[in-house]
């Protein structure tokens, strides 16, 4: 009976063993499957999920979905373009090279876009990579050029262009790094500017961008806009969605037709601007902010 009773013990003593080793290898296996993102805990695994748009030209074409790839404005293209090439690439064989032409030039020339009007998101970070070459031309315009934006443009149905609200990055005159944002129904020129004038990327070598823009009908929205992977500004507190505000008249549209803010790859700038180029890689569109090392493969 004794030998009995030992023998149960020890069975007891080796069940509980195994069984604390089993749970102290799960905990350890999915501590390490985890990494922090803007207060939330997300499995790097799992990012792919968050992703609602991404492109790396690996196609060959513009595509998918661009609803504008070239010119914007008004007049001609002439010899300006936006085109896959593979003279500087981050991943895979192909990117797309942004050109504009020398002056003068007319308001299309000086606006080659990559722009998605249907994000289907009022949460969103925006992520491209961009790398500019040894002869990369410095700007005389003075709010220098345009390199991405997540906005939307808005109003009554004859001139749905009528008001604008945006998060913009820039590359100032002499190659700083520059950001602005325009709220609902703030009049054209009121853009509150930051000018970064210690922050010069440098040449030949693929810079990351990456903006944060949260949707709000009351004020919690959020603009935030990253460089390399730091944090260069940051704005909370601020209605940010068009139809929180008592201006919003029923009869208004957007133009795209979605209520989402659209997202932009671009390079635009003054009509008087010296001939400009870079390249641009791995864009992608998500609800969670976006790795450094995340890349675009096989689109």
């Amino acid at each position: 009976m004794r030998a009995r009773s030992m023998r149960m013990v020890t069975i007891l003593i080796l069940l509980l063993v195994a069984l604390l080793s089993t749970n102290s290898v799960g905990s350890s296996s999915q501590q390490e499957s985890v990494i922090p993102n803007q207060g939330t805990i997300l499995v790097l695994d799992d990012f792919a999920d968050t992703i609602f748009f991404e492109y790396g030209a690996e196609t060959g074409v513009l595509e998918p979905h661009w609803d504008i790839a070239g010119g914007s404005g008004s007049g001609s293209q002439g010899n300006s373009y936006i085109r896959v090439d593979n003279t500087h690439v981050r991943t895979g064989n192909q990117a797309v090279k942004f050109y504009s032409e020398p002056p003068p030039k007319d308001d299309m020339a000086r606006r080659m876009v990559l722009r998605l009007w249907n994000t289907g998101h009022k949460e969103i970070y925006m992520s491209w990579w961009l790398y500019l070459d040894s002869i990369y031309s410095e700007d005389t315009s003075p709010w220098g050029t345009m390199i991405g934006a997540v906005n939307a443009w808005f109003g009554p149905p004859e001139n749905m262009w009528y008001w604008l609200t945006s998060a913009r990055f820039y590359l100032s005159q002499t190659r700083r790094i520059a950001t602005s944002y325009r709220l609902p129904f703030w009049p054209e020129g009121v853009d509150t500017w930051e000018y970064y004038d210690t922050v010069r990327p440098p040449l030949n070598e693929w810079l990351h961008f990456q903006i944060y823009v949260r949707w709000a009908v009351d004020n919690t929205g959020v603009y935030r806009w990253w460089y390399n992977g730091n944090l260069v500004r940051e704005v909370t507190g601020i209605k940010t969605d068009p139809e929180g505000y008592g201006e919003w008249e029923s009869d208004y549209g957007y133009v795209g037709g979605a209520p989402y803010p659209a997202i932009s790859v671009l390079l635009y700038y003054d009509t008087d601007s010296p001939e400009k180029w870079y390249w641009v890689d791995d864009i992608v569109g998500a609800t969670e902010k976006v790795p450094e090392t995340y890349r675009v493969t096989g689109k």
